[in-house]
């Protein structure tokens, strides 16, 4: 049985989505290691790495994630190498970057998502986000409209070094009313998004 068919059978049994997707995943161990020298976040932090984001990721892909360290950071949330640079603390934020790094870590997954962009998007104009958004530090980026939840999942960057694709819909996975905001609004990028945390 598929994530997919386990999650639709489990949420139908009235089970929480967040706790549906725990249960298919049935994570044992933690990430390896985390650092960090943001002092006044620390244990926020590690309370959503560990024990929150933990526990709707699989084993195997903790164990491709390896060590990670937080920084504060003057500019938007990025992520180099296995440094996550955050301005603020968000557990969005803190989603979204360790999508990316997943995403890093694994040329598979990697790649599907660059198909998965690109399947999506086809034809699509680029629109720039500065102008969607109105808002002026998103600077000269672009994105494809196709579909999705958010359009910033579209994003473009040189030819796709890193999408957007795992990190905006991992995002979607911290609460039950986001789960299920973005199953109701786009099945096709949940499903993604699911066989991807479940190591598939």
């Amino acid at each position: 049985m598929t994530c997919i068919n386990k999650f639709d059978k489990l949420v139908m049994c009235d089970i929480t989505p967040r706790d549906a997707v725990k249960t298919i995943i049935s994570p044992r161990n933690d990430f390896s290691y985390i650092k960090t020298n943001l002092k006044q976040y620390q244990d926020a932090i590690i309370d959503v790495i560990m024990y929150d984001l933990g526990d709707v990721v699989s084993d195997k892909v903790k164990r491709s994630v390896g060590i990670i360290e937080f920084v504060d950071i003057d500019t938007r949330a990025q992520i180099k190498d296995n440094v996550v640079g955050l301005r603020e603390f968000t557990t969005g934020e803190i989603y979204h970057e360790i999508g990316h790094h997943i995403e890093r870590t694994d040329r598979d997954v990697h790649k599907a998502c660059v198909r998965f962009l690109d399947e999506r998007t086809d034809d699509s104009p680029l629109l720039r986000l500065s102008d969607y958004y109105h808002n002026e530090n998103y600077d000269n980026e672009v994105a494809q409209w196709g579909g999705f939840i958010d359009i910033y999942a579209g994003k473009r960057v040189k030819y796709d070094v890193m999408t957007e694709i795992l990190s905006v819909g991992l995002e979607y996975f911290n609460t039950n009313e986001n789960i299920t905001k973005l199953y109701n609004y786009d099945r096709e990028h949940f499903e993604f998004i699911l066989n991807i945390i479940c190591g598939e």
